[in-house]
């Protein structure tokens, strides 16, 4: 991309119009004229990045939208998307070649990633262009003393064997809890945004042939972690249309609990799992400033933002994802799915008739408030331990 400039995400709004002018131009070009799919392919993650969305820029998604998969499909053993990237960054380098000097606009398509990036030919700002004066050039550091030099190195093996320590406890839990919620063919996942505007879309049963604007892709970037994570574990999760479909089955509910309106399908029709919701210590309801979690115990709060796991060992088991908005539930499902954020404290959650919830709090990277108490569904056991 000699004599063109990296156009930086933030500065993508202003530029929109004509870079989406410049991938019209690019499809049009000989080395994607004869390529009614790799064309496609461009136009997709183009337009999704120039609209904010990279979300959707992920292998399961874009085999979805584009290539008809199921959402549970192997990534892993199935190429086609990867295949039709590497077409894609192939006619993009033989169109960049020959490119003269009276195109402003370009697209590029770095390896290992479905986000493209753009380029423009701007007039350097002379203040970008100016050299580092002597003065300015660090003067040499002092030779160090061989204590000043291994004090640094013993604190950094101190560091080093806490880190590993941490890093055996945290790898342990997070197979842990997994391994129980996906034991092969027994765990079903149901995807219900909580600020949709329309009802669900029954992506279980629906065809997905079509480009990404004949489905709703929206619910399916928040599970996306989750499938790559079963087929990582060897696992399958199964997408269903209803709570109802898998209730004989655990359940990966991810979404808000209220029913929409003209919506009968809903976690409603679990008895117990809305025995358990009564039950719970934490709720997530709408409050005239918006959606907030609430404590029962603490009627006169206002409540907090975040997100709220709840784990419901019921006759069947529950996996509970919800949150006060759409961010609050995809920081959740990437940080439970993620072994170097996933929180220790959730390991010990299986107990029999018992059900776990956490609160997680705004911050990615704050602790999560976690608390058990009793099943008392409908089929809950005589007895439960304290």
């Amino acid at each position: 991309m000699s004599g063109r400039q990296k156009i930086r995400g933030a500065e993508l709004a202003k530029h929109s119009a004509p870079l989406r002018e410049a991938l019209e131009a690019v499809c049009k070009s000989t080395p994607f004229r004869t390529s009614p799919k790799s064309c496609e392919f461009l136009r997709h993650i183009v337009h999704h990045s120039l609209e904010g969305d990279t979300d959707v820029l992920k292998e399961r998604l874009i085999g979805m939208a584009l290539l008809g998969r199921d959402a549970s499909y192997d990534t892993a053993t199935d190429a086609g998307v990867r295949v039709r990237a590497n077409d894609v960054r192939k006619r993009l380098h033989a169109h960049n070649e020959g490119l003269d000097s009276t195109t402003k606009y370009c697209f590029g398509l770095p390896a290992g990633t479905y986000v493209p990036v753009f380029y423009g030919s701007f007039i350097e700002s002379p203040a970008n262009s100016q050299t580092e004066s002597p003065a300015q050039k660090t003067a040499p550091s002092p030779a160090l003393s061989v204590y000043r030099l291994a004090t640094p190195a013993l604190v950094a093996l101190f560091l080093c064997v806490i880190f590993l320590r941490s890093e055996f406890a945290q790898s342990h839990s997070f197979l842990l809890f997994w391994n129980h919620v996906l034991p092969d063919g027994d765990a079903q996942l149901y995807l219900q945004p909580p600020h949709a505007s329309a009802p669900a879309v029954n992506l279980a049963s629906e065809s997905v042939n079509g480009p990404q604007d004949e489905m709703d892709l929206r619910a399916l970037k928040f599970a996306a972690p989750l499938f790559d994570l079963a087929g990582q574990l060897h696992h399958r999760l199964t997408l269903v249309g209803t709570p109802a479909q898998a209730a004989d089955g655990r359940l990966v509910y991810i979404g808000a609990a209220e029913s929409p309106a003209g919506q009968p399908d809903s976690l409603s029709d679990l008895a117990d799992s809305t025995a358990a919701s009564l039950a719970s210590r934490f709720v997530v309801r709408a409050t005239p400033t918006g959606r907030r979690i609430l404590d029962r115990q603490l009627p006169q709060s206002n409540g907090t933002s975040g997100a709220l796991l709840t784990i419901v060992n019921g006759p069947r088991l529950l996996i509970w994802i919800d949150g006060v908005d759409d961010d609050a539930i995809r920081m959740l499902v990437n940080r439970l799915c993620d072994q170097s954020t996933f929180p220790t404290a959730l390991a010990d959650s299986f107990q029999p008739y018992t059900i776990t919830q956490a609160v997680f709090p705004a911050s990615q990277h704050s602790k999560p408030a976690v608390v058990r108490l009793p099943f008392r569904g409908m089929h809950a056991a005589p007895e439960v331990a304290q």
